[in-house]
């Protein structure tokens, strides 16, 4: 797999990028790249939660109601969710 980490000795390079002196279009590129990849990494009921809340825009009661689950149990598992998406997506940039 290839490293798409930001390179952690690139320091000069990170800090325009932090103050927006360099283009962030292959950055960005990359992130979407990896979020593909990070989904495939979810179970698929995280990545069915993630799909309806943020790609149908859903709130969270509807969501339930459509799984048939306590709301608590989306929010926990949106929680969980984005949380391993974090973690794998944390070097993406």
């Amino acid at each position: 797999m290839e490293n798409t980490a930001f390179e952690l000795y690139d320091l000069e390079s990170l800090q325009k990028w932090q103050e927006g002196e360099e283009d962030n279009s292959l950055r960005m590129e990359r992130l979407r790249r990896n979020l593909t990849l990070a989904m495939e990494e979810l179970t698929p009921v995280q990545r069915q939660q993630i799909e309806m809340y943020y790609f149908r825009h859903m709130p969270q009661k509807a969501i339930a109601r459509e799984l048939g689950v306590n709301k608590s149990t989306v929010s926990r598992g949106l929680a969980r969710a984005k949380s391993r998406l974090k973690r794998y997506l944390q070097y993406s940039l």
